[in-house]
C-alpha cells in the first residue's frame, strides 16, 4: 500500500511538470511562428493571419517588434560640453561591412577584417566636416572590436547597432527619421540600396568591398572631394542636391564631379585667356583642404562619452582573453576619463575655430 501510494505521489508531482512543460512548448513555438510572419510577409503565419482577417492586428504587433528601439537614436544638439551657438553640422552615416571593412572567415583565426583602403583617410578628412554617425545591421558585441581597431583616432561620434534599425521584409533598414537630425541634411554611404529603402534619395551607394586583396580600391577617397564640398557650400537639401546623380554608384558619382570641375576650370582658362578671367566662375579643386585645424589625435568626441551607447545593449565579455572584447571595454574605461578632458577641449577648439573664420569671412563680404 505505502508503495502505490508512494508511485501515486510521483505520478502527482509529475503532472505539473508535463504540463509546464507542454506550455512551455507551445509558448516557444506560438513566439516562433509569430516572429517567422514579422520577418517574411509571405510566411504561413501571416497568411493565415490575412485569412482570419486579423492582418492588421498582426501588423501592429509586428511593427512594435521590428521598429527601433528608441524614437531618437542621437542625443539633441548641441550635446554637452557643446558650446550652444555651434550649428549642428551635416551628418554623414556610415555602413560597415562591404563598405568601410571586408569580413572573411578562416579556420583557424575565426572572423577576420580588411580595412577598405583609403579608409583612415576619409575618416580624418570628413570628420573635420560631419557628425559622423555608424549604423550596422551587427550586434554590438561583434562590431564594436572591429570598430575600435578601424576608427582607433574615434573620429566617428555615434555606433547605432541593430536594436536601432527597422527591419522590414527580412531587411534591417536604416530610418533616417529616427536620428534627431534633419533628414535633408544627412548622406547615407553603404553597399545596400535596401538598407536605405525608406530613404533612397539621401544615399549614395559604394560598390561592396568584397575582396580583401584589392589594395587598388579607392572608392573612399573618391568621394572626399564632393562631400566635403557638400559640406562646405552648407548644401540645404541633400537628397535634391543628390537627385541629379540618381542611378549612378559612388565611383560614377565621383567621376561626373570631377568632369564637371574640369570643364569649369577649362572655360575658367578658355575666359582668362580672354581678358575675362576676373568674370570666371570657379569651384573648388577636387582635393579639397580641411577647413580650420585637423581634429588632433585622441579628440574625437564620441556620443558614448557624453551620452552613454546609443544602442543601449549589455556589453558581452570575451572570455577574459586577451584583445577580446572585455580586456578592450576595460581598457577604454580606464583610458576615458584622461581622455575626456582633452576630447571636449579639442572639439570645443575646432567648432570655434571654424565659427570665427565663417563669421570673418561674412564680415569681409
Amino acid at each position: 500500500m505505502e508503495e502505490m501510494i508512494a508511485k501515486g505521489g510521483a505520478v502527482a508531482a509529475a503532472a505539473p511538470t508535463q504540463r509546464n512543460n507542454i506550455l512551455y512548448f507551445f509558448s516557444a513555438l506560438t513566439t516562433s511562428m509569430f516572429v517567422w510572419g514579422c520577418v517574411d510577409a509571405e510566411s504561413p503565419p501571416m497568411k493565415a493571419a490575412e485569412f482570419l482577417g486579423i492582418k492588421s492586428l498582426y501588423d501592429r504587433l509586428a511593427e512594435t517588434f521590428n521598429k527601433p528601439h528608441v524614437d531618437n537614436l542621437l542625443p539633441d544638439w548641441p550635446m554637452p560640453n557643446v558650446p550652444a551657438n555651434i550649428p549642428c553640422p551635416h551628418t554623414l552615416v556610415l555602413d560597415l561591412e562591404e563598405t568601410l571593412v571586408n569580413a572573411s572567415w578562416d579556420k583557424r583565426y575565426g572572423w577576420r577584417y580588411a580595412k577598405r583602403p583609403g579608409v583612415d583617410k576619409f575618416l580624418s578628412t570628413l570628420a573635420n566636416y560631419y557628425e559622423i554617425v555608424l549604423m550596422s545591421p551587427s550586434l554590438p558585441q561583434n562590431a564594436e572590436p572591429v570598430i575600435a581597431a578601424l576608427d582607433k583616432e574615434r573620429y566617428i561620434m555615434h555606433h547605432v547597432f541593430r536594436e536601432g534599425l527597422h527591419y522590414i521584409d527580412g531587411v534591417h533598414v536604416k530610418d533616417l527619421s529616427k536620428l534627431n537630425r534633419p533628414v535633408n541634411r544627412i548622406v547615407v554611404i553603404d553597399d545596400d540600396r535596401d538598407a536605405v529603402k525608406l530613404h533612397p534619395d539621401n544615399l549614395i551607394k559604394v560598390k561592396p568591398y568584397t575582396d580583401k586583396h584589392d589594395r587598388e580600391d579607392n572608392t573612399l577617397l573618391n568621394l572626399i572631394p564632393i562631400l566635403v564640398e557638400i559640406a562646405k557650400s552648407n548644401t540645404k537639401d541633400i537628397p535634391a542636391t543628390l537627385y541629379q546623380f540618381r542611378g549612378m554608384d559612388a565611383d560614377q558619382i565621383a567621376s561626373e564631379y570631377n568632369r564637371r570641375v574640369q570643364g569649369v576650370r577649362d572655360q575658367a582658362a578658355q575666359a582668362s585667356a580672354s581678358g575675362l578671367g576676373s568674370f570666371a566662375r570657379t569651384l573648388p579643386p577636387p582635393d579639397l583642404a580641411p577647413q580650420t585645424v585637423s581634429v588632433a589625435k585622441k579628440s574625437g568626441l564620441t556620443s558614448k562619452d557624453l551620452m552613454g551607447d546609443v544602442s543601449g545593449a549589455e556589453r558581452v565579455g570575451g572570455g577574459g582573453k586577451k584583445g577580446g572584447v572585455t580586456d578592450w571595454w576595460e581598457q577604454r574605461n580606464k583610458d576615458k576619463a584622461e581622455l575626456q578632458m582633452i576630447k571636449q577641449q579639442k572639439w570645443q577648439e575646432v567648432m570655434i575655430k571654424r565659427e570665427e573664420k565663417k563669421k570673418k569671412k561674412q564680415d569681409i563680404n
